[in-house]
């Protein structure tokens, strides 16, 4: 039952009312009646409101208020409506066991009256009430244990005490440090029933940084929530239905952001307010038709200031006095003149967006050498244009350190060089959609670092050669000029270019070059520009021990088949080089592949040189003897490591020598073995992956020996270097020249080397 409610219990010994100190208590069962009179009118604190939730989620079917859909409705008790009283609930727990304690007392009455002060007046024999936090079941054997535990019942000496609600809180008051709260997007019209609720709603937003009020319908916001906001950092009240800008905003003193986009305000005026530490404000999308006043006293720290899309048409032509500004947005108005007072002293501005405001005048270049800190400027969709030879206005070439220009949309019919600029740490230049008909690059050594250069939808026909010259041109936008047929082979130069849209564009290329990838043209470009022919050489290297058969090898390969016995048995000395020629079929034409051939020496004195002559695009020719059997295998390691190492990626072919001094009868057993033992040599780490493995005789002409000789060359044409075939590849004349020069050169000089 509620307090203030009169419960009789009635059983077999008469009971009415209270019961005073002389009346007999007995045990008998008896069944309770309860008589509810009126029912009060409750207004719940913090501290209520939070027992209360205890309680109920415990799952205790308690009210917490006459409004509670459990508690039944009846009409006839709003007439006996007692007063409000300001007093504190005890904890529900405590109700609950008072309404048990009158089960096992059956004339027990407990009263709330409003000539107590705020106490609970209990009427009976009770000694003492001891308030338990053990949240048991609500069954009746656990009933029946609290009673136990929490109850002595004693005789008619005291019959009665008064609790105070303070007395019996079990909990001192939450305190609330929220820092961030968003109650965006939920069609609030207004805030006011913060402001007539309890003050402790309000104190306890007192630590709140940040608050998302955004697209609600909000028209005012109450003065005396921006006094509880004493922390609050960033507001957002953007999306809503604000006629006028919030002045007391002031109140919170350490409000770094505040955003008030897309509302009704229609003018601003910040004379009367005191200097703030506002750094960010946003404005935009609202109904401005004047630049606000007194900006730079209220807002003096201001760093970023958004007031683009408004109706404003002129701005002063006086300073802002914003020293600490660093992006100004003013797009989407109707600014026609830039004054140049206006940013005089904006000595830090890093952005400057007008985009699409009908702009025709900027400031003069004396404005512009004054802000060295400017390094982005956005004006796309205006009208700005100035004669021949500077196309564009003196304000942007005398910028010192401008790194990002866009003057999309302009009607400029003319690029200045980069000669013109003062700028020496240009990035992005994006004049898409002009009236350029030709391009000036003198002095494209000066944009080493431009990244981006857009001139799409202009009337370009030609491409200067300077254009090479933009060593670090990452994107290239030169679709939809109609008249452009050529490109310059020195936009080959341009090794970092990945971006290249070409539609709109009739290119005298092939479709395959225009429709690929960009690294791809600009080889083809390279390639064109170094006057690059294809290239039919490359190295193939014998590696292994000596007396194994290296030198018989290659002699084999080439169809110089040592027969005589004097000629049998020389080791090599050093390194020998020499070229094997043969004719091949390459790009639907005859040519000849150049195989420059390194017979290395197998003596111990030698093995630390191999190492410095293992490169790339290179063929591997790994040798062992196997008529010394399995172990010659494990010979192999190191040369194998070395490959793997300083050649990773090239082709090695392994061939097993002496292959004819086995015996014809064991022959298959031992060519299992060494497969077996090769097996397992090529899935250990470290090895570099074998294309090949042959066992060839080299007395005589054999089709084991003819079978590696195709094999070598099936491998030559299929070498492939990041996807490009290392047989032909386009190599500039100069170097094919040059190494023809050496090679006639190293005919007439003495054999002083063993080389």
């Amino acid at each position: 039952s509620s307090l203030g409610e009169d419960i009789i219990f009635k059983g077999d010994t008469p009971s009415i009312g209270s019961v005073g100190a002389d009346d007999s208590f007995q045990q008998d069962s008896c069944s309770p009646v309860i008589v509810k009179d009126d029912v009060p009118v409750f207004e719940p604190s913090e501290d209520e409101w939070e027992d209360w939730k205890q309680s109920t989620l415990t799952g205790a079917n308690i009210p917490f208020s006459p409004a509670d859909p459990r508690q039944p409705s009846d009409s006839s008790r709003s007439q006996h409506v007692i007063p409000k009283q300001k007093v504190k609930w005890p904890r529900k727990m405590i109700s609950r066991e008072i309404h048990h304690l009158r089960n096992a007392s059956p004339s027990i009455r407990v009263s709330s009256s409003s000539d107590t002060g705020g106490q609970i007046k209990v009427s009976g024999i009770i000694q003492q009430i001891s308030v338990s936090l053990d949240q048991s079941s609500d069954t009746e054997a656990g009933y029946s244990s609290r009673r136990s535990s929490m109850y002595s019942v004693m005789s008619a000496d005291d019959t009665d005490f008064d609790v105070s609600v303070d007395e019996l809180k079990l909990s001192r008051p939450r305190e609330h440090n929220i820092s961030s709260l968003d109650i965006s997007a939920n069609h609030m019209s207004s805030l006011g029933h913060l402001v007539t609720s309890n003050v402790e709603v309000l104190h306890s937003f007192s630590k709140l940084e940040h608050l998302d009020l955004s697209f609600n319908d909000l028209t005012t916001i109450p003065v005396e929530i921006f006094k509880a906001l004493s922390s609050l950092k960033s507001l957002a009240l953007n999306n809503n239905r604000l006629t006028e800008f919030p002045a007391s905003v002031g109140a919170c003193i350490k409000l770094a952001s505040l955003d008030l986009a897309c509302n009704l305000i229609s003018s601003l005026n910040f004379d009367s307010l005191e200097s703030l530490l506002l750094m960010e404000l946003n404005i935009s999308k609202n109904k401005l038709t004047h630049f606000p006043k007194g900006l730079e006293k209220a807002y003096p720290h201001l760093s970023k200031l958004n007031i683009s899309s408004n109706g404003m048409e002129t701005l002063p032509n006086e300073p802002c006095n914003l020293t600490d500004l660093c992006c100004l947005d003013m797009s989407h108005n109707s600014f026609q003149i830039l004054p140049d007072e206006f940013l005089r002293n904006c000595t830090r501005l890093e952005t400057l967006i007008a985009v699409n405001n009908g702009l025709e005048v900027l400031p003069s270049e004396s404005v512009a050498v004054g802000l060295t800190c400017l390094s982005t400027v956005k004006l796309s969709n205006n009208d700005i244009t100035e004669k021949e030879p500077f196309y564009i206005p003196k304000f942007i070439l005398e910028l010192p350190n401008v790194r990002i220009v866009d003057l999309s949309l302009n009607g400029i019919i003319g690029f200045p060089p980069p000669s013109m600029w003062k700028t020496q740490m240009l990035k992005e230049l994006l004049m898409s959609k002009n009236n350029i008909t030709k391009l000036n690059m003198e002095g494209a050594r000066q944009w080493s670092k431009l990244e981006k250069l857009h001139l799409s939808h202009n009337k370009i026909s030609e491409l200067p050669r300077e254009i090479g010259q933009l060593t670090s041109l990452q994107s290239l936008d030169l679709s939809h000029n109609r008249q452009l047929t050529t490109l310059p082979d020195e936009l080959g130069s341009c090794s970092r270019l990945w971006e290249m849209p070409m539609d709109g564009l009739s290119l005298d290329l092939d479709t395959g070059l225009t429709r690929g990838r960009v690294k791809d043209l600009t080889v083809y470009l390279h390639n064109r520009l170094k006057k690059a022919q294809r290239y039919y050489r490359m190295k193939l290297m014998v590696v292994g021990y000596g007396g194994r058969g290296k030198t018989s090898l290659l002699q084999a390969l080439k169809r110089k088949i040592k027969n005589s016995p004097a000629e049998v048995g020389v080791a090599t000395v050093g390194v020998i080089v020499e070229d094997w020629r043969y004719v091949r079929q390459s790009y639907g034409k005859t040519v000849i592949y150049t195989l420059n051939t390194w017979d290395f020496a197998g003596q111990e004195d030698f093995y630390s040189t191999h190492q410095c002559f293992l490169s790339n695009r290179t063929l591997y020719l790994v040798v062992y003897d196997i008529s010394l059997g399995t172990d010659e295998i494990d010979k192999l390691k190191p040369w194998l490591s070395n490959i793997h190492a300083r050649a990773p990626g090239c082709p090695v072919i392994l061939v097993g020598t002496h292959y004819d001094l086995l015996p014809v009868e064991n022959r298959g057993s031992v060519v299992t073995d060494f497969e077996m033992k090769i097996n397992e040599l090529v899935h250990k780490p470290g090895c570099p992956v074998i294309s090949c493995n042959a066992m060839v005789g080299l007395n005589r002409e054999s089709p084991e020996l003819k079978q590696l000789r195709n094999r070598v060359k099936e491998i030559v044409d299929e070498f492939k270097i990041k996807g490009q075939p290392v047989m032909g590849q386009k190599v500039p004349a100069s170097y094919v020249t040059l190494g023809e020069l050496l090679h006639e050169e190293a005919k007439n000089i003495e054999t002083s080397f063993p080389v």
